[in-house]
């Protein structure tokens, strides 16, 4: 039985996380979907195939240690290697758009994998128009914290699928243009399944991941260039994505970049290549007036209305007329979400479950012992007052005892207090 690999490698924008969530946990018998614990399996694979693997922006951002990083190649390595020695599939689908950037000798050590385990494999990857990309790319970007526009917003094309092309046969590489009208169904997860050879029931298109507004995009840009360190451990990366999370939700369906803003970003130097490969044709779009730039249209917040940010700092008993400006607004925003994040991003709440548990344990020891105390000293009590009533020992022996018997009745209560 022959069993194929099906790499999904995106490009960037152009549907990847649709097809993931609609695709995670799929398995009918025969094709299944592969269970890392990430439904990108962008994270699995580049960490586990990439040299210089601690360098992944993922890792960095969440400040781990190199040997931490290592730890979780080898189980990455180790998943999908117990994946691959399944008898009971044929068909296995991997999703994630940085698999395209490994270079030539990793993307070589990631076939030779698959041929060691006795797949072959094909490659599905969906190309998007030069400008549209480097609309689409600025907000991507604007997400990992860019705070500058490059000279040009290169798709490299080229890059992406060498290593694939060389290696493979060039029926094995499939490239599709993102265009809705050149889909099947006009829907990436409809069109992805059909090349994959997925004809069970999965769920279309799912926009968990929610498009970002271009006044969303610009508020970010202008938050970035303001210098607030949004990196170095898990806690300060969980923070700015719920912070992103505020501002997208905040200003979602306030427009979308008008592509002629990114004419000037756009690379076309491989679309000729594209066309004598594959027979796609993107054509360079005619050059729109504008009137204002990208840098100034994404510096002047002033036509931005700032009930968004307002509204968000009032919901955590904040007071928005503190903050006059959008930028401090969003720095506010963002250190109030900080504030309430655990130390470590969520290390600090094991640690706080661990000394709850142990303070729990010592306090129960603790009532066990006040118990005991407390019934020792009841009876030591109930002696010392008997010994008080029996008139063999005399007046001043029952003085004693009766005086004992006060103190251990003051012990016996003390202890049951506390």
């Amino acid at each position: 039985m022959q069993r194929t690999a099906v790499l999904h490698i995106g490009m960037h924008k152009t549907g990847s996380t649709s097809v993931q969530n609609a695709l995670r946990g799929y398995d009918d018998g025969s094709v299944f979907y592969a269970t890392f614990e990430e439904p990108n399996h962008s994270i699995p694979i580049f960490t586990a195939f990439r040299t210089n693997f601690e360098d992944y922006h993922v890792w960095k951002s969440q400040g781990l240690s190199r040997a931490e990083i290592s730890k979780k190649r080898d189980v990455y390595r180790q998943n999908l290697s117990r994946m691959l020695q399944r008898r009971d599939r044929d068909r296995i689908v991997i999703s994630g758009e940085d698999i395209g950037n490994l270079t030539i000798p990793e993307k070589h050590a990631l076939l030779e994998f698959f041929d060691r385990h006795g797949w072959t494999v094909n490659v599905v990857c969906y190309v998007r128009e030069p400008t549209h990309y480097a609309a689409s790319v600025f907000q991507e970007g604007v997400k990992h914290r860019d705070r500058s526009i490059p000279n040009l917003y290169r798709p490299h094309y080229k890059s992406r699928l060498s290593g694939f092309l060389s290696e493979l046969p060039k029926h094995a590489v499939c490239v599709r243009p993102f265009e809705l009208s050149q889909l099947k169904d006009g829907d990436v997860v409809s069109d992805f399944c059909a090349r994959a050879g997925i004809y069970g029931a999965v769920a279309k298109e799912l926009r968990s991941n929610q498009s970002m507004s271009f006044n969303a995009a610009r508020l970010l840009f202008n938050f970035n260039r303001s210098g607030v360190l949004t990196t170095g451990d898990a806690s300060v990366t969980q923070a700015f994505k719920k912070f992103q999370w505020q501002v997208v939700r905040s200003y979602a369906g306030q427009g979308r970049a008008r592509p002629g803003l990114f004419q000037d970003f756009a690379d076309y130097s491989e679309v000729d290549w594209l066309r004598s490969e594959f027979g796609i044709k993107f054509e360079s779009m005619a050059q729109d007036h504008q009137e204002i730039g990208l840098l100034e249209k994404l510096s002047d917040l002033s036509d931005i209305d700032l009930a968004g940010l307002n509204q968000a700092l009032e919901n955590s008993g904040l007071r928005p007329q503190n903050y006059p400006d959008a930028v401090q607004k969003m720095q506010r925003i963002y250190f109030d979400y900080l504030s309430k994040e655990p130390r470590n991003g969520g290390e600090q709440t094991k640690l706080q479950r661990v000394e709850e548990e142990q303070n729990v344990a010592v306090k129960d020891v603790q009532a066990r012992k006040s118990r005991v105390a407390f019934w020792i000293d009841y009876l030591d009590f109930c002696v010392h007052r008997l010994l008080s009533r029996v008139s063999f020992f005399g007046e001043r022996f029952q003085n004693h005892f009766l005086a004992a018997a006060e103190r251990k009745h003051r012990s016996c209560y003390d202890s049951r207090l506390s």
